[in-house]
């Protein structure tokens, strides 16, 4: 037997929440951290312990014992503390693709306010990774991780290269993103905790690390073995030093060294011609179905929900609004308000957290963080668009109202918009004689009289003003705002005006100049695209009995199901404007109440689910709103969809990536289900045609292995546990009362154009509404409509729009999903004066030619793209 090298990295793997909320876990924390650091102070052969990867870690700890940084800057200088580069080790799918990155780019910066930033990734316990993390991680400069899950034998799958070695699920493989970036990655393959608790005594020592040796072994392509000592919450082995140093004294066969992940990659990267190759995302499609926990996407959907409207606050609102405002208005830049509430979001992006798999107290902190940030960030963008708004020549809309509606994408934006205006308290005008104009003509707009109400303004210099006034609202398509702009809409009050919509509404439906909505008897919702003429049937709600908990779905052992299909329901036109028409139906099932003992479905009650369909006019696609009543427990419900598409795979939007899955699992497979995690939208197409189903903050989707390839977006699951290691009852998690989940429907016929602006269209829906700024018109040094750079170009999608964070310069990031390589043109205008490529760190790479004013940036297949615009002196 050839002597080994082991190397045992001391480590806790510490879940800031999870079967005990945060406070609790600190006190522990605390604990674990005194103990650490006197361990450091008193035994020099203790020679590394690595912090998790994530910095909050001591973040958390000096706030209770601020006087210890000194030590920790101190250990963490000599190389005996690894800090970050995470700010927290977060889900890497339930958080968008942005998140993933300003998580790298927060940590970074406050690690480095300790010392030195470890350049090692680290995934210890994702429940899967996704596909563009090496691409990601090398964005950053680091070509190294460690992680847990994910990785099979997989061969012969969508992404399998040839490669001798593709496929081999060894402790130590080479990553690939699908753009083609590398990272070697070490898999704990016998988890993170094999090389846990050895004990003193040197005859047992050597015993237990023979047998951890001979496990590691078999997965390994070097002499290189990884012992990881530590586990979750794990206090440190003091003595594992000493334990180490008294072995290697006694002739013991194998080296050990007490190492950190830096020194074991430099020791295992000669090897790398015999690792193991994946591409792609590490999500067990090729396992038994179970180890990645997929169901996490459906436990406790309201923080899912919650999530997606901080995260299209922040990156489709606030920080885009903050550009407009420095580059219009020369307003300020809080980038410290900035970092606070990404902090304070990604607080709730570990994946106990984020997931919903831990107990209850932990996510109702999680729901006062996730307001905190809507309440910060609505603050924000209010006095961001103030001071945009305040450099427009609004006058110029030649009415005595205007609003005016920003789009920080990379296309022109249709969307709709709901504003406020404001008349005095006696005025005479009604809702009928407001109209709104678009280059002085009126369009179809729903404008309602909300009364009289009462407001408060704070001014910057002088006590609150209080006031009454009238008000009312607006809602319209804004159509045909530029990307990365803003346009200007009037609005008047001296009269109806004629308008012209392509909305009709008849008895059991509606229909615009692209889609038809007809509403079934039982309920169903029939989309026809007018285009293609092709049809879809959806809104057919399923239930059904849930005997797993937080992570993992289970079906209840009768397989009892309810469904609306082919019940009756009662339907009824709710509301209709020359701007869009909404039909409720109404729907009352008779379900189970709950499990009995034996894990099957038990007694009845109601469950009234209301669906809301709204078409808009001028729209490509069908908006659903739909509300459920729930008082049953344990239980799940889907909202299905039949589409008539032949195909063998699945799309779903992720990060930077759309990311094609089987349909039908692998031989190994034994989930009963197929449960697919997405950030925004799923789809199918065959070769004439395609259907995606976009939602907010819906992360779990289905295609069934049925006749029709049903798809099935989960809008519900209740447990009663928590699941994994005790029993943690999660009364909570039952979700009851009224729930209302957001979706829509975007059919395409299979031209690359429609499949593109498809997808354009299902990242609009999820960035909710545009912001809007809705004022008395007045005069202004800027143009009343613009873009702050002109953008043309195809196949890409922006993806950050924001100030940097160093210097006074502007940062457009963009990812092209696509499998062909394409190009973006930018013109700098009179705002910018160069442009430079630079990486996720923001750091420069590459000065861009500027030719007439004009930038063009290759945007390959698959990249990610960053671009620093620098303002004009």
């Amino acid at each position: 037997m050839s002597s080994k090298t082991l190397h045992f990295v001391s480590h806790t793997h510490w879940d800031r929440e999870w079967y005990m909320p945060f406070e609790a876990h600190r006190y522990k924390l605390v604990e674990f951290f005194d103990r650490l650091l006197n361990t450091l102070d008193t035994d020099p052969s203790f020679r590394s312990f690595h912090l998790d990867g994530q910095t909050i870690m001591i973040e958390d700890y000096l706030e209770v014992r601020p006087q210890m940084r000194e030590r920790i800057e101190k250990y963490i200088a000599e190389g005996r503390l690894v800090n970050g580069p995470w700010y927290i080790l977060q889900d890497e799918y339930l958080v968008d693709g942005e998140s993933n990155i300003r998580n790298m780019l927060v940590g970074r910066q406050v690690s480095a306010q300790y010392g030195k930033v470890s350049n090692v990734g680290y995934f210890p316990d994702a429940f899967g990774n996704i596909g563009q993390a090496p691409q990601i991680l090398r964005g950053f400069g680091i070509d190294t991780v460690a992680f847990g899950r994910g990785v099979v034998d997989t061969h012969g799958d969508l992404y399998d290269t040839g490669e001798e070695n593709y496929g081999n699920a060894n402790s130590e493989i080479v990553w690939r993103s699908p753009d083609g970036s590398e990272v070697i990655g070490a898999v704990f393959q016998n988890w993170y905790n094999n090389g846990n608790e050895i004990p003193a005594d040197p005859d047992e020592a050597a015993e237990r690390i023979r047998a951890i040796r001979a496990a590691a072994e078999r997965c390994a392509t070097t002499p290189h073995l990884l012992m990881m000592n530590g586990c979750d919450h794990q206090p440190v082995q003091c003595d594992i030093g000493q334990i180490i140093d008294r072995m290697n004294e006694s002739g013991f066969e194998d080296t050990l060294v007490h190492s950190s992940f830096a020194d074991y990659f430099d020791a295992i990267k000669p090897y790398r011609d015999n690792f193991g190759i994946f591409v792609g995302e590490l999500n067990g499609e090729n396992s038994n179905g179970w180890g990645t926990l997929a169901n996490t996407a459906s436990a406790r959907i309201y923080l899912k929900q919650y999530n997606a409207r901080c995260q299209a606050l922040l990156e489709k609102n606030a920080e885009p609004m903050s550009v407009f405002s420095r580059m219009y208005a020369d307003g300020a830049v809080d980038r410290d308000y900035f970092r606070w509430m990404w902090k304070t979001l990604m607080q709730n992006h570990p994946h106990d957290s984020i997931c919903g798999c831990s107990v209850d107290d932990v996510h109702s902190e999680m729901v006062t963080r996730f307001k905190k940030v809507l309440h910060a960030g609505g603050e924000v963008l209010k006095e961001e668009k103030s001071v945009f708004a305040a450099s427009l020549n609004t006058a110029s809309a030649g009415t005595p109202y205007a609003v005016t509606v920003f789009n920080p994408a990379g296309c022109i934006s249709s969307e709709a918009v709901t504003v406020t205006v404001d008349l005095p308290e006696d005025t005479a005008v009604t809702a009928e004689m407001i109209a709104v104009l678009d280059n002085g003509k009126a369009i179809p707009a729903d404008v309602k009289d909300l009364g009289i109400v009462s407001d408060y303004i704070l001014p910057k210099d002088r006590f609150r003003i209080p006031f009454r006034c009238r008000r009312f609202s607006l809602s319209f398509r804004a159509a045909d705002v530029p990307a990365l702009g803003y346009k200007t809409f009037g609005i008047s009050a001296d009269g109806a005006k004629d308008v012209q919509s392509d909305l009709t509404v008849y008895k059991s439906g509606m229909q615009n100049k692209r889609l038809k909505v007809k509403i079934q008897r039982d309920g169903s919702v029939l989309v026809t695209d007018r285009r293609t003429g092709a049809s879809y049937l959806t809104g057919i709600f399923e239930d059904s009995g849930d005997r797993g908990e937080e992570y993992n779905y289970r079906e209840a052992n009768d397989k009892t199901r309810v469904t609306t299909e082919g019940t009756h329901a009662r339907a009824e036109l709710f509301s209709e404007s020359a701007a869009a028409v909404t039909f409720r139906i109404v729907h009352k099932m008779k379900i189970p109440a709950g499990l009995d003992e034996n894990g099957c479905r038990t007694g009845e009650c109601d469950m009234v689910i209301e669906n809301f369909c709204t078409l808009r006019e001028g729209a490509r696609r069908p908006d659903f709103r739909t509300v459920i009543h729930n008082d049953a427990e344990n239980h799940r419900v889907v909202v299905l969809t039949r589409h008539g598409i032949v195909c063998d795979t699945v799309t779903a939007e992720g990060q930077f990536d759309f990311v094609k899955r089987t349909i039908v699992p692998c031989e190994q497979w034994q989930n009963p289900m197929k449960p697919g995690k997405m950030t925004t939208f799923f789809g199918l197409e065959d070769e004439n045609r395609g259907l995606y189903i976009a939602g907010r903050g819906l992360c779990e989707y289905e295609v069934r292995r049925d006749e029709h390839r049903t798809m099935a977006l989960t809008l519900h699951r209740g447990v009663a546990e928590l699941g994994d290691w005790n029993y943690f009852p999660t009364p909570e998690a039952q979700c009851k009362g009224t729930l209302t989940l957001e979706y829509a429907l975007v059919p395409y016929a299979n031209a690359v154009r429609d499949r593109e602006n498809a997808a354009l269209e299902c990242y609009s829906f999820a960035a909710y509404e545009p912001a809007a700024f809705c004022a008395p018109v007045h005069d202004g040094s800027s143009p009343a409509d613009g873009s702050l750079v002109g953008l043309s170009g195809h196949g890409f999608i922006v993806s950050a729009l924001k100030m940097a964070e160093e210097r006074d310069s502007v940062v457009l990031r963009v990812f092209n999903p696509y499998t062909s390589d394409t190009k973006m043109k930018l013109d700098l205008g009179e705002k910018f004066s160069a442009a430079y490529l630079v990486n996720l760190g923001e750091e420069r790479q590459k000065k861009l030619p500027c030719r007439g004013g004009s930038v063009t940036v290759s945007v390959p297949a698959k990249k990610i793209v960053t671009v620093e615009l620098v303002p004009a002196e």
